[in-house]
């Protein structure tokens, strides 16, 4: 089994990436920011629920960013590590 490991921060690609994911993640903390300003005791679940709702589209887009830089990630063998602390 393999997982997306750390990045490889001598790769040309990294500077993109991180300033994709930085214009990605300002842009949904606003929109974050901009939800908890009507959090009142009357709006509170309407309020969570927006946040849920804005919270997995962020999820659901940094993945997609994730994998267009997939290359950047160091694959990890997940099996093999396991293997080792027995």
């Amino acid at each position: 089994m393999r997982k997306k490991g750390k990045i490889n921060y001598n790769d040309p690609d990294y500077t993109n990436y991180l300033d994709e994911y930085n214009k990605l993640s300002k842009e949904y903390l606003a929109k974050e920011s901009e939800i908890f300003s009507q959090l009142t005791e009357d709006t509170r679940r309407e309020v969570s629920k927006s946040l849920g709702r804005l919270r997995r589209c962020f999820a659901r887009e940094l993945k997609a960013l994730q994998n267009k830089y997939s290359h950047i990630f160091n694959d990890i063998d997940t099996k093999s590590c396991h293997q080792e602390r027995r």
